[in-house]
């Protein structure tokens, strides 16, 4: 599994940090004290290492086909249509820093 950098390396403690998945462009992991916690990026977006933040596929080198032929903005509607009725968990998207 992914191992977090050692506490000891982190500038501030109780400062978190954030990880790309190795094999999976939606995921990443978020570090904090040492331990990784799984996150994933919201249908429709994958992880973008530059930012640290969810992104378009399109903007992210190597995750451009991350949905293959399906359509990333049908994608997003449909997450967002669920959002709004409250059928989605946002319990896959890590804290904002």
């Amino acid at each position: 599994g992914f191992v977090c950098p050692d506490p000891a390396e982190v500038d501030q403690p109780g400062v978190f940090t954030r990880h790309a998945h190795p094999t999976d462009c939606r995921k990443f992991y978020v570090c904090i004290e040492g331990q990784a916690r799984p996150y994933g990026c919201s249908l429709g977006t994958v992880f973008n290492v530059d930012s640290l933040q969810c992104d378009d596929p399109e903007n992210v080198q190597g995750c451009e086909n991350y949905y293959g032929e399906l359509d990333v903005k049908t994608l997003k509607k449909t997450q967002t249509h669920k959002k709004g009725n409250r059928q989605s968990s946002s319990s896959d998207e890590a804290p904002s820093s």
